[in-house]
């Protein structure tokens, strides 16, 4: 947020705080990660074994951590504007997807740090998320659409679903087959 840093607490050591001199309990960070601009929102690499943390920032830019030795590993900088979203698959984690205030949806390898494809939805994409095989994501976007995409040719949406009033501000894969939504 505004105080350009990224905090990680253990739940162990969050559930039971320090006491403060006046009483009251307060949890203290694992690992702190200054940043040099406001985040807007943080993806964890799903992996079993990894320690990579995606954040995005005001600024359109896209930073991947490891989290272990508290670096940046990787910069995607191909944004125009902030971005709001960003997502790992979860078959293939080096893959990570993107959408931002520019409107466009962008897909990136972290072994390419660059962009593997744009998609210019002409409207600022609010929220983006993999499909729980790997091989779709949906994005919500200001233009109060939900938009279903295949990841093997992803020019044109496989489904399109209009019934919000406002911005989709919000879609999540709950399964298989069942996606959920929120609006403004």
């Amino acid at each position: 947020g505004s105080h350009k840093q990224i905090r990680i607490y253990d739940y162990e050591l969050f559930s039971h705080p320090i006491p403060t001199f006046n009483g009251s309990r307060t949890a203290i960070p694992t690992v702190q990660l200054a940043t040099t601009c406001k985040v807007a929102t943080l993806a964890w690499d799903p992996s079993p074994h990894s320690d990579n943390l995606a954040s995005a920032d005001y600024e359109g830019s896209i930073k991947l951590y490891d989290i272990e030795k508290e670096a940046v590993v990787g910069l995607f900088d191909e944004h125009e504007r902030r971005v709001w979203a960003i997502d790992f698959n979860k078959v293939d984690n080096n893959l990570l997807i993107s959408g931002s205030d520019d409107g466009r949806l962008k897909q990136w390898s972290a072994k390419d740090r660059r962009s593997v494809f744009t998609l210019d939805a002409k409207a600022n994409i609010c929220t983006v998320q993999y499909h729980p095989d790997g091989s779709l994501f949906a994005f919500g976007a200001a233009d109060h659409t939900i938009y279903i995409h295949a990841i093997r040719s992803p020019s044109k949406p496989v489904q399109l679903l209009k019934e919000h009033k406002k911005a989709v501000s919000y879609v999540r894969w709950i399964d298989r087959q069942t996606i959920l939504s929120a609006s403004t």
